[in-house]
């Protein structure tokens, strides 16, 4: 599943890096279901390498990431014990458009940094590694992963839906439930760099048909 100098859609990479064959991108709108997808993947014995998992591990550890977040926005986002508060840093990049930007120039080179890591060290011990990045269809964010992953899948869902269900999750009102849909890509775009496209509105037992199909069928091209 490893080769030295090429993914499998023939990107060249650094001579004697290692690479892997089996590496999958999922992504999907915020509430689109991409966890519950994961798990039910992993419990079919993929591996999941989650970049918000990721994200918070840089959030909540001592490192240069974290450290640079609260030089840039100030003491004012550190919770005191080390970390960063995380649902005052969302509040405040979701009302502020360059804010966001900043915070993402900081955070995603390194997020994606150690998503490769990651993935690297578990790709032959599993049947496939599937990448969870939930702004992959960002030109920017693409343009990071595209190079080593090997196939990727987007999950749609309505937009009502997915408002419904992100305003159940703790701290997310309406009012920043619809800033945060509308900072993010519509499904046009995700479309656009999908091999495979799965469907998650109301019916749990057809997405979970779906997610069984993918699964069969990553392990036959992969």
């Amino acid at each position: 599943k490893k080769s030295p100098a090429t993914d499998g859609r023939g990107n060249k990479h650094v001579p004697g890096q290692t690479q892997c064959h089996n590496l999958i991108g999922l992504t999907g709108g915020i509430a689109s279901g991409k966890s519950y997808a994961a798990d039910f993947l992993a419990a079919n014995g993929a591996a999941v390498v989650d970049t918000d998992a990721i994200a918070h591990q840089l959030l909540a550890q001592p490192g240069p990431v974290r450290d640079a977040i609260i030089a840039h926005f100030g003491n004012a986002v550190s919770d005191g014990h080390g970390g960063v508060q995380r649902a005052l840093l969302r509040e405040l990049v979701f009302n502020n458009a360059q804010k966001r930007a900043e915070l993402e120039a900081i955070m995603h080179p390194a997020i994606a940094e150690r998503a490769h890591a990651q993935a690297v060290a578990v790709c032959d011990s599993a049947p496939y590694v599937l990448v969870v990045v939930p702004l992959l269809a960002e030109p920017a964010t693409h343009a990071r992963y595209q190079p080593w992953l090997n196939a990727i899948v987007t999950i749609h869902a309505e937009r009502e839906i997915r408002l419904a269900r992100l305003t159940q999750r703790p701290g997310i009102d309406p009012h920043l439930a619809e800033k945060i849909l509308a900072a993010q890509r519509d499904d046009q775009a995700r479309a656009a760099i999908a091999d495979w496209q799965l469907t998650n509105n109301r019916d749990l037992a057809d997405f979970d048909r779906q997610l069984r199909q993918l699964d069969q069928q990553i392990r036959a091209r992969f």
